[in-house]
């Protein structure tokens, strides 16, 4: 008989492939990255976020039909978090939840908002010009500017001035007001159509200084009538600094007779322009009329810088015009009322047309995101289907469809290229792509998740490689009908990408899936309803839960083992601890054909005192366990250690740093040709490594059975 032993002195992720490597796991959940050792930690879990006692665990508790949260949205108002707001959608509703100086007030923007289905994906949110651009496809684009904010008011007219549409129409033609002048000899004879004031050319009515600039039309005409006719528009301009469409023009004509050196100054009145407008631009063409030498090309007249005024006097002469107006094919009416999809690239805002144009995308003037020309747009090739994400990454406009991936990139002539780069690749979980260090943007896709590296830049090569290989086992429970919920981002506090999604035929989030960063591996995640996610200032993740009935609001991924919180009665205590648990490969030590009898198996562990740990024994593929022990994690020939949270430091007892401890574990099943253990804590525990002893007697299998 002779005796034998395997060494693992690190434990790895989850791999589901066979043969498995023997750091590889069978099973890994709810466990992350101790940084000290590289080994598994059970130190997970999530809890309230900005729930206080004192103050009736508000923002949520008054919320009434608190439901799933659909959508969630981090805005960084300062790089370092000081204003912070977070928006997210339950039940149809908008909400900003307001955080700078030491407060934090919840407020509804927004209501009646389409409710997405559990295969629709939600609303997006893009960063656009100090502010947010909301779109979800059904309801109008929305603007969110959330500083600065009147904390003391709360109003419905506060409120509702921190969203606008977003876009811009074509703005209404100018009224021109026609009064009719008094028929006097010191009066030029009205011919015309009427006017609205006059202008004597005569220094005694003006300063000779301005007296050639101020009016327009014919001062005299000599024995003969003299015809002018003038045209006008406007356009409004908003608070990012975009212009849109001029209005269709509003003309006037007259005539004048005499030598009385009588011109015209016109009143127009100009509608006020939507929410968000902040000026108003008049236009006017030369004058065109039958005896003139003018044109019907529109100049810039005067700007309103509000958008509250309504009359405006127009009596610039033609020489006192600015430039030259936009024209139709500069500016159009902003072209994607629908749109689902949004992103900012080359300083430009992009968005899909929605489902009434799905394969086109719409690009904005440069640093003007609501400012569309009218041939500002790429037509996507029909192969790859319906638009179902973007993404900038490595210089380039990722565009995620349903059966491919095209990325758009600037050529040299200033204009756009579109390069194919996956197709049959069915993407359609938008919500899931981040970018990872080390890695590259990670997104899932209909069967599995994926990496995109590179570019199209410096001879770069963009490839696209499936990272879930190892885990297709578990990929494969995913619910993929309710895909398009699934959400992820990376976690820098934790260096882990987190992605959840539906599973078992579920169709809330029930699973999660972690790639760790520092150890290069994946975990699954249990027992956390992740229904919308992003990431805090502090590097933290934070998520909307799926679960209203059992908790609502919102909560932060942590350290911290408890699940969240429970109402009971008046109190609010922790919830379960998560179940952590790790299932070795399956071990044939030497062959399968030679059958072991394995004598022990030593865990390695890092320990922080009196610590439950249950092992249990599988053999030869068996899903029932062979035998089931629990142990403590304590030196087995040492005294025990004081436990953590229960040592009074000032007193003769003192609490050490966690250290190494073998857990040596005696294993009795007979002989076995596969081998494999589990172990599971609610404990905090870190597993190291382990040692598997096992004895081989000569016995072997010689051949299989017959058929």
């Amino acid at each position: 008989m002779k005796g034998a032993r395997i060494d693992s002195p690190e434990v790895g992720g989850l791999y589901e492939r066979q043969p498995q490597p023997i750091e590889g796991a069978s099973a890994a959940v709810n466990l992350t990255v101790d940084a000290r050792t590289l080994g598994w930690s059970t130190r997970v879990g999530y809890e309230a976020y900005r729930v206080d006692p004192a103050d009736g665990f508000l923002p949520y508790s008054g919320v009434a039909d608190f439901g799933r949260v659909d959508s969630l949205y981090v805005h960084q108002g300062l790089s370092s978090g000081t204003r912070q707001s977070i928006l997210f959608e339950t039940a149809g509703r908008l909400y900003l939840q307001y955080e700078a100086a030491g407060a934090v007030l919840l407020r509804q923007i927004r209501g009646s908002r389409a409710i997405p289905s559990t295969s629709t994906v939600p609303s997006q949110y893009t960063e656009v010009a100090g502010g947010v651009l909301v779109t979800n496809g059904i309801d109008a684009p929305l603007f969110v500017r959330a500083w600065p904010y009147d904390q003391s008011s709360g109003s419905f007219i506060t409120r509702y001035s921190l969203a606008r549409p977003f876009g811009i129409g074509r703005a209404p033609s100018p009224f021109i007001h026609r009064v009719n002048p008094v028929q006097q000899d010191n009066h030029a004879n009205l011919t015309g159509s009427g006017t609205s004031m006059w202008a004597a050319q005569h220094p005694r009515s003006l300063p000779t200084s301005v007296a050639d600039q101020w009016g327009i039309g014919f001062a005299n005409s000599g024995s003969d009538p003299r015809e002018s006719k003038y045209a006008w528009q406007v356009s409004y301009v908003t608070d990012t600094g975009s212009e849109g469409p001029l209005s269709t023009p509003t003309s006037l004509e007259w005539d004048t007779l005499g030598t009385n050196r009588y011109r015209y100054a016109v009143m127009l009145s100009v509608s006020p322009g939507p929410e968000g407008t902040i000026a108003r631009r008049i236009y006017r063409s030369t004058n065109f009329g039958a005896d003139a030498s003018g044109s019907t090309q529109p100049q810039f007249v005067y700007e309103l810088t509000n958008n509250a005024e309504t009359m405006v006097i127009d009596g610039y002469q033609s020489s006192a015009l600015g430039a030259n107006a936009p024209s139709a094919v500069d500016r159009a009416a902003f072209p994607a009322p629908r749109a689902k999809f949004a992103a900012v690239f080359g300083n430009r805002t992009w968005l899909d047309g929605g489902s009434i144009d799905p394969e086109t995308l719409f690009y904005s003037d440069p640093g003007l995101p609501e400012q569309f020309g009218a041939a500002s747009y790429l037509q996507l090739s029909g192969e790859s289907g319906p638009i179902t994400g973007l993404r900038t990454f490595y210089g380039m406009l990722l565009v995620f469809r349903e059966a491919g991936i095209d990325a758009v990139v600037q050529n040299g002539a200033g204009g756009w290229d579109v390069n194919p780069v996956h197709s049959g690749l069915r993407c359609v979980a938008p919500m899931t792509a981040d970018d990872v260090p080390d890695l590259g943007l990670v997104f899932a896709a209909d069967d599995g998740i994926y990496v995109l590296t590179g570019g199209f830049e410096g001879g770069a090569v963009a490839q696209v490689t499936r990272i879930s290989d190892v885990i297709q086992d578990s990929w494969g429970r995913v619910t993929r009908e309710c895909l398009p919920r699934a959400v992820g981002r990376y976690c820098p506090r934790f260096r882990e990408y987190h992605l959840y999604a539906a599973a078992d035929g579920d169709d809330r989030p029930n699973l999660g899936f972690v790639w760790h960063v520092d150890k290069q591996a994946w975990t699954l995640r249990e027992g956390f309803p992740v229904s919308a996610l992003d990431r805090l200032a502090t590097g933290n993740l934070i998520f909307g839960g799926a679960e209203p009935s059992v908790e609502k609001g919102l909560f932060v991924i942590s350290g911290r083992r408890t699940l969240g919180r429970r109402q009971v009665g008046e109190a609010f205590p922790d919830g379960p601890v998560p179940t952590s648990r790790w299932k070795s490969p399956w071990l044939s030590m030497t062959t399968p054909q030679d059958k072991k009898q394995v004598q022990y198996v030593t865990l390695w562990v890092q320990t922080t005192g009196s610590v439950s740990v249950v092992v249990r024994v599988y053999k030869d593929w068996q899903r029932t366990f062979y035998s089931e022990r629990g142990y403590l994690a304590q030196p087995a020939d040492a005294a025990l250690m004081p436990v953590l949270n229960t040592v009074v430091l000032d007193s003769d007892s003192e609490w050490d740093r966690a250290h190494a401890v073998p857990i040596r574990v005696a294993v009795a099943h007979q002989s076995c040709s596969w081998f494999a253990f589990e172990v599971e804590t609610t404990d905090d525990l870190v597993l190291v490594g382990y040692s598997v002893e096992f004895q081989q007697r000569g016995t072997i299998t010689t051949e299989g059975q017959r058929a």
